[in-house]
């Protein structure tokens, strides 16, 4: 169904338990790992009510006019299936844009936390000896090389800190750190 000269398909997934109506706004878009089309979760909240039928549908388009969403086919939705489905689409293209962007950014801003926290892990892995550098890497998804590489930019970034004038809690580097760092 074309809505108004929209491309993309947006949808609403209406769940439905005793306690907790969830609505999550998702598009369809295409997935160049699998290449096909996916939906995307776009929006996620919970709406408060115990109404159903006729009610809920009024509740339901109430919430999504104020989330910025305007359904079209809520009156025919089955409310039987769970998820129910509708189509909708934005009424604030700014505010979908700039919610996108900083769900993208905090994102990307766990995504860097974690990769730190894997390259530390690993380096600990195998200073401590527990794993080989092989092993650590295959566990890791990397090649040993990548591996290494990951590790050269941990060195390389304290070093860049040192000649900065930044100080190192030296008691938190590893031998292969300190030795690499000349802090031996």
């Amino acid at each position: 169904m074309e809505v108004s000269g929209i491309v993309r398909s947006y949808r609403a997934e209406v769940r439905l338990t005793a306690e907790v109506t969830s609505v999550s706004t998702q598009i369809q878009a295409w997935d160049t790992t699998a290449d096909g089309w996916t939906w995307v979760p776009v929006q996620h909240w919970d709406l408060h009510t115990t109404a159903r039928g006729d009610d809920l549908r009024t509740d339901l388009l109430d919430s999504l006019t104020r989330n910025g969403w305007r359904a079209h086919d809520i009156a025919g939705m089955d409310l039987r299936a769970n998820p129910a489905v509708c189509t909708i689409e934005p009424t604030d293209w700014a505010g979908l844009l700039t919610g996108l962007a900083a769900d993208r950014d905090a994102a990307a801003a766990r995504l860097s936390d974690l990769d730190q926290a894997l390259r530390s892990a690993a380096a600990d892995a195998t200073d401590t000896g527990d794993l080989t550098a092989v092993r650590a890497a295959d566990l890791m998804g990397l090649t040993r090389v990548r591996a290494w590489q990951h590790r050269s930019a941990i060195t390389a970034s304290m070093k860049r800190a040192l000649d900065a004038g930044a100080s190192l809690d030296t008691d938190r580097l590893t031998a292969p750190e300190r030795s690499a760092l000349g802090l031996d």
